[in-house]
């Protein structure tokens, strides 16, 4: 009976190619029920839409999710998706319930990114662990806000500047621990950046700079299959 060892090679959390987004700014009409929540409720649309995107808390979302121009860069850099943070900015702030639609319908077209995420971890970095790297100490310590912004550019790639401009210290530290799927819960997310900002963002920075950008890494899988011997014929 002869082995054949198959090898496959599983990317890492998040989509290597980059896309065009799938639901234009002005197709909220597709979906009536979603275009309705939009336009009278934003904060529930945009904390529904996070909640399918990667599986955190709806509650969460609601209160730190902030504005459309969060969701839809959250959408867009986790899917891949062709853009840039100043179309966020404009679409989030000029069509704000049109983005929270497109934002929302994307994600139901192209399904949650915990799918393809990896399993559930502990932090590699505690939370007082912040003298371990006297860089990232120092920049924690002197603008956490910006060492926090830092961490998910690192995370994912995206724009310093723009994390640091319009996403909230909360909702930064959710996307890095929900993104590398590290244990965790969304009180936590909310409370250590308040009570304590320096280790919080030393800790994310370090975290992100231990673990790498996501898509970066990969895992194998080997699958092993055995198949009959051939029957010899008879002379």
């Amino acid at each position: 009976m002869a082995t054949h060892t198959t090898t496959t090679v599983v990317q890492g959390t998040m989509y290597q190619q980059q896309d065009e987004f799938r639901k234009g700014i002005c197709s909220c009409f597709d979906n009536i029920s979603v275009c309705a929540l939009g336009y009278f409720c934003p904060c529930c649309a945009m904390a529904s839409a996070r909640s399918e995107f990667d599986g955190s808390n709806w509650c969460f979302n609601c209160l730190c999710l902030g504005s459309p121009i969060a969701l839809r860069n959250i959408t867009r850099e986790g899917y891949n998706l062709k853009g840039s943070c100043i179309e966020d900015v404009l679409c989030g702030y000029c069509l704000g319930p049109c983005s929270i639609c497109q934002s929302w319908q994307e994600i139901r077209e192209r399904g949650p990114v915990s799918q393809v995420r990896g399993p559930v971890s502990d932090w590699n970095n505690t939370l007082f662990g912040c003298f371990n790297d006297t860089g990232v100490c120092v920049y924690g310590w002197g603008c956490p806000g910006c060492a926090t912004a830092q961490a998910r550019s690192d995370f994912d790639g995206s724009d310093c500047f723009f994390n640091f401009c319009f996403l909230t210290s909360c909702l930064l530290r959710s996307i890095v621990r929900e993104g590398y799927n590290i244990e965790g819960s969304c009180l936590a997310d909310m409370c250590i950046p308040l009570f304590c900002p320096n280790c919080a963002a030393c800790q994310l920075l370090s975290e992100a700079r231990t673990r790498g950008r996501v898509g970066n890494t990969a895992s194998v899988v080997q699958t092993t299959t055995q198949s009959q011997p051939m029957p010899q014929k008879m002379a």
